[in-house]
């Protein structure tokens, strides 16, 4: 089952899945913003050897690393941009949820992000979509 369109599950799930993916790296979860930009900075290169290395050795991609990766990158951008965990119900998935500036509220889809980020590599940078996203929450959408 993908965990990560579960309604029934709670923000402390995706939590708790993102302090496990950095126990098993052995890397302390960020603390504060510049920790969590750190871990973005980093993000691209890092999922290039594990894409790499999951093609390597034969193994598909499943749902657990979309649920461990997405757990990770959406505690970054929750820490960044001073979001929350909430369901959509529009996408039918968790995501994380953040204000921007003229009060609209905007859903990032990480897991989708990772998911397409693992299929097209590069062309879909997560160091670009935060860059993106931090633009548009400085905008908003439009009226």
């Amino acid at each position: 089952m993908d965990e990560t369109r579960d309604k029934s599950k709670n923000a402390n799930y995706f939590i708790e899945y993102a302090k496990q993916f950095f126990t098993t790296l052995k890397i302390s979860m960020f603390q504060e913003k510049e920790g969590a930009l750190g871990f973005i900075d980093s993000f691209d290169p890092t999922m290039d050897m594990l894409v790499n290395s999951l093609k390597n050795s034969g193994y598909p991609y499943s749902v657990e690393t979309i649920l461990l990766l997405g757990s990770s990158l959406g505690e970054a951008f929750r820490s960044i941009f001073n979001g929350q965990w909430s369901f959509s119900e529009r996408q039918g998935r968790w995501v994380i949820t953040v204000q921007a500036k003229n009060g609209s509220i905007i859903e990032l889809n990480v897991f989708r992000k990772i998911e397409n980020r693992i299929i097209n590599g590069m062309e879909d940078s997560i160091l670009y979509y935060y860059q993106s996203t931090k633009s548009l929450l400085e905008k908003g959408f439009p009226d």
